[in-house]
């Protein structure tokens, strides 16, 4: 995880892996990127193109399931844990378009697509089907 890239969005995806990990987990690779220590609910990552896939772009998606189960206890049962896990994964892709939630005109702006995107795959209860 040494090349941290924001993506284009027009960039085509060669590779996107989810990886789902605990606090500890999680930690440890918020160390390796980006110097901090803390656990948190998910990081994005995109590299540059590799060689033989010069216009695709690779990226992983690291999701703490150990933060989603937690936050979706604490909500109660009409935020399922699925529902979390599903937003911390939608959150991810939202940072790899270069989208940041460092202020909150941000955090509203990603968390309002965020959402939409949630609905828009619920339509079939798919949420409701996982895990």
């Amino acid at each position: 995880m040494t090349k941290v890239q924001k993506l284009d969005r027009n960039q085509s995806w060669g590779e996107l892996l989810l990886i789902i990990t605990d606090d500890t987990g999680i930690s440890q690779i918020n160390t390796e990127v980006f110097g901090r220590t803390n656990a948190t609910d998910v990081i994005s990552v995109s590299y540059e193109p590799m060689p033989h896939m010069s216009d695709k772009s690779t990226a992983e998606i690291i999701v703490n399931i150990q933060r989603a189960v937690e936050t979706s206890d604490r909500i109660g049962k009409r935020w399922t844990k699925q529902k979390e896990f599903a937003l911390y994964t939608a959150h991810g892709c939202d940072h790899l378009w270069g989208e940041d939630d460092h202020d909150e005109h941000g955090r509203k702006r990603m968390r309002r697509r965020e959402l939409s995107w949630l609905k828009e795959i619920n339509k079939d209860r798919i949420l409701d089907t996982l895990f």
